[in-house]
């Protein structure tokens, strides 16, 4: 499920989680929504985006399809160092992947394959 990010007047960001249909139920078309409270919130699209922030454009990068839930995330961490891929895990859950050997060698561990991979990904 998508989650989206708004920003109120005083610029704090409130991330909303929720089903497409229901974000265009409740976001007018000028991008604001009432959020949890009765605050007004605007859309904030640019904070939805990675930014490029790296040569490559996207290392480190949160992953969601290899991601745990928040609940899971430090026994997530001790497995992938046992099984000599140290990975991080973020407050929300996504996997932190340093790299395409690192996202790759993960993958292997635990047994996820990745059909987005390409030619240049590490062997």
């Amino acid at each position: 499920m998508p989650t989206y990010v708004y920003k109120t007047a005083n610029g704090k960001r409130v991330e909303l989680t929720m089903t497409i249909a229901e974000m265009e139920a409740r976001q007018r078309k000028n991008g604001t929504i009432r959020l949890p409270g009765g605050k007004i919130g605007r859309r904030d699209y640019s904070a939805e985006s990675l930014p490029a922030t790296t040569p490559a454009g996207c290392w480190p990068m949160e992953n969601w399809a290899i991601g745990v839930t928040p609940q899971q995330r430090f026994k997530a961490m001790r497995e992938a160092a046992a099984g000599g891929v140290p990975t991080e895990f973020n407050d929300r859950g996504r996997a932190i992947i340093r790299s395409r050997k690192h996202y790759k060698e993960y993958c292997r561990f635990r047994g996820v394959r990745n059909f987005d991979a390409g030619y240049s990904d590490a062997d």
